[in-house]
């Protein structure tokens, strides 16, 4: 019952079914599950805490939160200057999108040669944009996929170099977002129940920067909370871009 009331709180499948079976493995703990991202193991009424609760709910906190990205803000200019490279965003977007690959893949792919695809993923270990699978991997032949985390572009910058760099992925990734956009909206159909179940929504309203920033973070944290690996994709699934844009209007700059 526990993880049924979780997936209806909107956590994903496999992180409500871990919640459950660890605090039911414990006789005398009842868990408490407050908003979205607050939970508590806790002794029952009247019942000492029983020495393995203490231990579970430790390991639960690092087993749940594996499962959502960690925050990494691209400050450095060396990362920025990784990740502006297009066939480097290509490749990582490719990794994001569909899972595991090696460079053999990734060149026939791209269309690329072989050589310069094993050094643009290097590269791109290199400042942890993706990693080794090590459970595909065998031998000589190694399997690249994207690291979980959310990368976020600096806010604000000393160097001009750094703005620079950041202005050319920012440029990168709305590119990508509008032709992915277009493209859709020019044939829905052929996306099936799932194009049809797309939807486009433009809103509005008044916040506060801290309001707007909270805005933000929950946004974020929902869209964690869906978030899986193409292995774990339920049958039938498409992939789903997802656009977010919130920012002051600028015809009410000046209306207060």
């Amino acid at each position: 019952m526990l993880s049924i009331a979780l997936r209806r709180m909107g956590w994903p499948d496999d992180v409500a079914d871990l919640i459950s079976d660890r605090a039911t493995s414990i006789p005398g703990a009842v868990l408490k599950v407050e908003g979205d991202l607050a939970i508590q193991l806790a002794p029952a009424p009247g019942r000492p805490t029983p020495p393995t609760v203490e231990l579970l709910r430790i390991n639960l906190c690092i087993d749940i939160f594996s499962h959502v990205p960690h925050q990494r803000e691209l400050s450095d200019i060396a990362s920025l200057k990784a990740l502006a490279h297009p066939l480097r965003q290509r490749m990582l977007t490719r990794l994001q999108r569909r899972g595991p690959a090696t460079s053999a893949d990734l060149a026939v792919e791209f269309g690329v040669d072989r050589g310069a695809t094993s050094y643009h993923l290097r590269q791109l270990a290199r400042f942890g944009f993706i990693e080794e699978d090590e459970a595909r991997s065998t031998g000589r032949l190694k399997f690249w996929r994207a690291a979980p985390q959310d990368i976020r572009l600096p806010r604000h910058s000393a160097s001009a170099d750094t703005e620079t760099a950041a202005g050319e992925v920012l440029r990168q990734w709305q590119q990508r977002s509008e032709r992915d956009l277009a493209a859709f909206l020019a044939d829905p159909e052929s996306f099936g129940d799932v194009g049809a179940a797309a939807l486009q929504s433009f809103g509005s309203t008044l916040l506060t920067a801290d309001e707007l920033t909270h805005f933000t973070e929950e946004y974020i944290a929902l869209l964690d909370r869906w978030s899986r690996d193409p292995e774990q994709a339920t049958p039938g699934s498409q992939h789903i871009t997802v656009l977010f844009h919130a920012f002051p209007t600028p015809d009410e700059r000046n209306r207060s």
